[in-house]
């Protein structure tokens, strides 16, 4: 299956240096409406809200040239995005790196299902039913995203970044037992390292407070998750087959940077061509969109340097 990921230019660098995807807590959406909010389902049980409050949610597309997506989440095309190649039988399985022995019920991957009217679950008696059933559907206006929706519980998150200025403002963060480090740039990260799979560890509770001290915070406090490359769970790891890069992106700016980028080894696997004995280098599996009038196609970007 193929699954696409916008993302403004910001992230760029960071990402092509360790390829992670952001875990967003359901209460940091936008819309309202989601996530069964207005439903009385949820509003008259407690320990289903708690429950549901303590995932996450990835948000990809199907959809490569989607004017909308290159608008929205690719900073009105100054941006890219990476197309992801995964498993059907087990997509966060060949995404992430995941402990098989863990409930298969606690993460999810499916399309969302879009409606005039958000539909009520009505098997008030079936909690693991009104969990999925509100995770996955949107209002109809949303329908040109054709989002495809990965659900993962809090505890999965490999990296917490946080906004150097609630970071040193904020008392709450200096009384954590974590090691923060600050990147130079914006954000204050800690990285645990190692595929976190479990719900009980020495960090848990910390992860625990972080991760419900940000419904309110927004892009101030970001969870990531490790694409994993190498190994993934059920023996078929995901791969990025593409870069594209939006119609207004800077692509000088780009090319001027490869040198830095090359220090990169999934950058340097994946995107150059390095053929044995030759001393000129080629850029691969990079696009870059073409705004034509009534559609999106991409050409790839072809750049040769030593």
């Amino acid at each position: 299956m193929k699954l696409v990921k916008y993302l403004p230019e910001a992230a760029l660098d960071s990402f092509l240096e360790d390829p992670c995807l952001r875990l967003t807590p359901s209460k940091c959406f936008e819309d309202t409406s989601e996530f069964g909010t207005q439903s009385d389902e949820l509003k008259n049980n407690p320990k289903l809200t708690k429950a549901m409050n303590m995932h996450g949610v990835v948000s990809l597309t199907k959809s490569e040239t989607t004017s909308l997506m290159w608008t929205d989440y690719a900073n009105n095309h100054k941006g890219f995005s990476f197309v992801l190649e995964v498993d059907d039988s087990d997509i966060i399985g060949s995404l992430f790196h995941v402990n098989p022995v863990v409930d298969t019920s606690l993460y999810i991957a499916k399309n969302i299902q879009y409606y005039i009217d958000l539909k009520s679950f009505s098997d008030s008696s079936n909690p693991n039913g009104i969990y999925n059933h509100y995770q996955f559907q949107k209002h109809i206006s949303f329908l040109a995203e054709d989002e495809f929706r990965l659900v993962l519980p809090f505890y999965y998150v490999d990296i917490i970044k946080i906004h150097h200025s609630l970071f040193e403002s904020d008392s709450f963060f200096k009384n954590l037992n974590l090691e923060f480090t600050y990147d130079g740039f914006m954000f204050y990260c800690c990285d645990f390292k190692i595929p976190y799979n479990q719900i009980v560890d020495i960090k848990a509770f910390q992860r625990y407070k972080i991760w419900s001290y940000s419904f309110d915070k927004g892009n101030q406090v970001i969870f990531l998750k490790r694409i994993d490359f190498h190994m993934g769970s059920i023996g078929h790891s995901a791969a990025i087959r593409k870069l594209i890069l939006g119609n207004d992106f800077d692509l000088k700016n780009f090319t001027s940077n490869i040198k830095t980028f090359r220090n990169y080894d999934f950058f340097r696997r994946r995107f150059i061509s390095s053929p044995p004995g030759v001393t000129h280098r080629k850029l691969k599996n990079i696009f870059k969109i073409v705004n034509n009038d009534s559609y999106l196609t991409y050409e790839s970007v072809d750049h040769t340097f030593i």
